[in-house]
């Protein structure tokens, strides 16, 4: 949810915090932010609707499976000789990290 108001909401000074800024309004960067908004409301219906761990297990797992492939291009862009390309390995090690965490807790609560 948080990453939905950083990346929705807050837009602009996001995407100069992430190097994203075109001058205009990123199309994209919003979307991202409404699909972290779904996952995030949808995680806590299953939590005060009583859905139960699995259910849980499964949205947390779809998170992070969706965090493993953003860490997947963020590391692509740190070993890219592109110029355009920003990034830093410390950076994507982290949310490599977060993703790892994510997965991790959704196979736990899922088996």
């Amino acid at each position: 949810m948080i990453s939905f108001v950083r990346h929705s909401l807050f837009h602009r000074s996001d995407a100069i915090r992430m190097q994203w800024d075109l001058g205009r309004r990123n199309n994209f960067q919003i979307e991202a932010g409404f699909a972290n908004f779904a996952w995030g409301a949808t995680a806590l219906a299953a939590l005060f609707c009583d859905w139960g761990i699995k259910a849980q297990g499964v949205l947390i797992f779809s998170y992070g499976l969706y965090i493993t492939m953003a860490a997947a291009l963020h590391f692509v862009d740190v070993f890219s000789f592109r110029k355009d390309c920003g990034g830093s390995l410390g950076g994507s090690l982290i949310t490599m990290a977060f993703a790892v965490v994510l997965l991790v807790i959704g196979v736990s609560a899922i088996q």
